[in-house]
């Protein structure tokens, strides 16, 4: 259709309307209408002048649509990009957490196997430690009863001296030894309770840190399965 007709066409169509509105709304009183839609010959050229505005408006709607929703998909676009960039972050965060938890993991596992030798060998030193108490009581109940039997032999003054004196020194050096094993037993029971204690305390730690891990895997798949994005592979980010 030309513009000559769709311009006849509109003009045809307000000439056969511009008398309706007193049928529909009856009694028709001209003063309650000053808008009345009455063809006036020499209003063309206005009419003509109202529609090239309308029609550059409506090329400005359109182009301003147009350039609206490029700018609406250049949005998207840059929040896409940054979502990704963002989860890719994210990820390398998750799985650079998860690596050194795995790595705090096996330092905690090291040191408690070395806590367990240690400990082990701490009770072997205090089994050889008693047996030495076992041994040097013996040897003292024997150096005593030598002591008491030479003490009361009888014979000579002076006979006995050297041999008194030598089996007082030798349970002077029994008692010695005998505190020095004592004084060993003692600190071993500290140390095999320090030890202890710190195996406890790796132990609880050993136990957070792999709640913590399970629960930045947990996270890490979570976020993998609500989100999906081309060009990302699940496996790149989850160790195992």
């Amino acid at each position: 259709m030309s513009e000559v007709e769709a311009k006849s066409m509109t003009l045809n169509i307000g000439k056969r309307c511009q008398h309706a509105e007193p049928l529909l709304s009856f009694p028709y009183v001209p003063a309650d209408h000053p808008s009345d839609q009455i063809y006036y010959p020499n209003s063309e050229e206005e009419w003509e002048k109202n529609l090239e505005v309308k029609l550059q408006n409506c090329v400005a709607s359109r182009q301003e649509a147009t350039d609206c929703c490029f700018r609406s998909a250049a949005a998207i676009r840059k929040n896409l990009s940054d979502t990704a960039d963002a989860w890719f972050k994210t990820s390398k965060a998750l799985q650079e957490s998860i690596q050194e938890d795995e790595r705090t993991v096996y330092n905690i596992q090291c040191h408690l196997k070395r806590l367990d030798e240690e400990i082990s060998s701490t009770k072997q030193r205090l089994a050889s430690f008693y047996d030495v108490l076992k041994i040097q009581d013996r040897v003292k109940n024997a150096q005593l009863w030598r002591l008491q039997t030479m003490t009361y032999r009888p014979g000579p003054d002076h006979i006995r001296d050297a041999p008194v004196q030598k089996l007082e020194e030798e349970l002077r050096n029994i008692e010695t030894k005998k505190s020095y094993v004592s004084d060993n037993v003692e600190r071993n029971k500290d140390l095999l309770q320090n030890l202890s204690d710190e195996k406890m305390q790796q132990m609880l730690e050993l136990e957070k840190v792999s709640r913590k891990l399970f629960i930045e895997r947990e996270n890490c798949l979570g976020a993998r399965r609500t989100i999906h994005i081309e060009g990302v592979n699940l496996n790149d980010y989850v160790t195992s």
